[in-house]
């Protein structure tokens, strides 16, 4: 599954290129212990829409706590699709800067 972030926003391209570096600011260390990522199933293009809604209302707001408020707000499943989704980009932008790892 590949998911393009359609808006240029600079905070969510930092915050992307943040998690290259392997810092992610927006989310607590819990959330990632009960997240799969090996799990390769796709995500339906419901999920896909209501993750670019997600990313939408985060681009809106500058401060690191407001977008943290909002994804405190997301229901388990919403922030499981949309931490998927977020890891996808970021895996993107890793091997488009590694050409090598193709």
């Amino acid at each position: 599954m590949e998911y393009q972030l359609q808006n240029s926003n600079q905070g969510i391209q930092s915050l992307i290129e943040l998690g290259t570096n392997g810092h992610y600011p927006l989310f607590p260390t819990e959330w990632f212990g009960s997240l799969n990522l090996k799990n390769n199933s796709t995500i339906s293009k419901s999920e896909k829409e209501k993750t670019h809604k997600i990313l939408n209302r985060l681009a809106q707001h500058r401060s690191l706590d407001r977008k943290r408020t909002i994804l405190y707000s997301l229901t388990d499943k919403e922030r499981e699709i949309f931490l998927k989704v977020f890891f996808n980009m970021v895996e993107n932008k890793l091997m488009s800067k590694k050409q090598e790892l193709h």
